[in-house]
């Protein structure tokens, strides 16, 4: 679990730039606020759903990242190119 908990932080850090450049900030920050409701409730729940409960939010920023790169690519795309 606890690696799950740091490649969700190191995506977080990573994605925390894009999203406020890209007005995504309060969605970024939902994702984090799952993680924290999962542990908080860990100690009343079972190990097995916190883990799935992280490993989804995981997924979930996985996503997010991708839609992120995905609007980048297409600003870059669409930006009109230097005369030669």
């Amino acid at each position: 679990m606890d690696e799950v908990l740091a490649e969700i932080y190191s995506l977080y850090d990573e994605l925390l730039p894009l999203a406020v450049k890209w007005g995504e900030a309060e969605r970024l920050q939902s994702h984090l606020d799952r993680v924290r409701q999962v542990i908080r409730d860990a100690p009343i729940v079972p190990l097995a759903h916190t883990g799935v409960a992280l490993h989804s939010i995981l997924y979930d920023l996985q996503d997010f990242k991708s839609e992120l790169r995905q609007r980048y690519w297409q600003a870059q795309a669409s930006r009109p190119s230097l005369p030669s």
